[in-house]
């Protein structure tokens, strides 16, 4: 709001003013912030159903893995005491039970807590993962990854965002497409980085399956790392996911990225 006050032989003749109407202005803040509270409580939301199938998944995994091969070792042990002549038997299958226990441990927490990552690197994290996963042969994923040595800028959080966000779309391809291939691109373009996966499988009605809980985890995720995702999809057609994250300005810098 303005006014101009126009003076007179000691006194005033005239005030002249203008006011603007804010209104508006004023609606559209609320707005922002009243989607800005929607979409914190969407993540955090997120971050508990994630927590939550998590534990359930580790619950069900140390109950019917690791609790049942360490009660048939106790067994087999109880057995070899009491009956000298199997012992040396009963012993060497418990040796081997106890080791499959330890891998079935080690598997659990390396899905808590990749180490890889930070252990031999985000590309070689990812190989693995895919690794494990194209051995029983039932679908065939290609890794195709910038040669650049990008990787080393991003912080561990970067990383692990990165890892995560494909482990959870690999999760969801197992779990629905029903795919024969499928191809993961991660690559440098433009100052940022960029993760595709593409997948040959059945494909799915976007808007109905936009709010489950895979894909809003991926979406939360990229949202909380300020990236953008574009997914190309209908059924019968496959899936094509596409995640930009940006690389910091002194990132850029050292990449040399036109």
């Amino acid at each position: 709001d303005k006014a101009l006050i126009i003076r007179g032989k000691n006194k005033v003749s005239r005030v002249i003013g203008a006011i603007q109407d804010i209104s508006s202005q004023k609606e559209l803040q609320k707005k922002l912030m009243n989607q800005e509270k929607r979409s914190k409580r969407e993540l955090v939301k997120s971050i508990i159903e994630t927590q939550e199938k998590e534990r359930r998944q580790l619950s069900v995994e140390l109950h019917d893995n690791v609790n049942q091969m360490l009660a048939s070792c106790k067994l087999m042990l109880e057995v070899a005491k009491e009956n000298g002549v199997n012992a040396k038997m009963l012993t060497e299958k418990t040796y081997h039970s106890i080791q499959t226990v330890i891998d079935e441990i080690r598997k659990i927490s390396h899905h808590l807590n990749p180490s890889a990552i930070v252990d031999v690197g985000l590309v070689e994290a990812i190989e693995q993962l895919i690794e494990k996963i194209n051995l029983p042969g039932k679908i065939n994923i290609r890794f195709v990854p910038d040669q650049r040595q990008y990787k080393e800028y991003l912080t561990e959080d970067d990383k692990i965002a990165i890892f995560r966000i494909v482990q959870e779309q690999l999760s969801n391809i197992l779990k629905h497409a029903a795919a024969k291939m499928v191809v993961i691109q991660l690559e440098v373009v433009k100052g940022a980085v960029r993760l595709s996966i593409i997948d040959d499988g059945v494909g799915f009605d976007l808007e109905k399956c936009k709010k489950g809980l895979g894909l809003r985890n991926i979406y939360n995720r990229v949202d909380y790392y300020g990236g953008t995702i574009r997914i190309h999809t209908s059924e019968g057609n496959g899936c094509e996911m596409v995640i930009t994250l940006k690389i910091k300005q002194g990132v850029r810098s050292q990449l040399k990225i036109a």
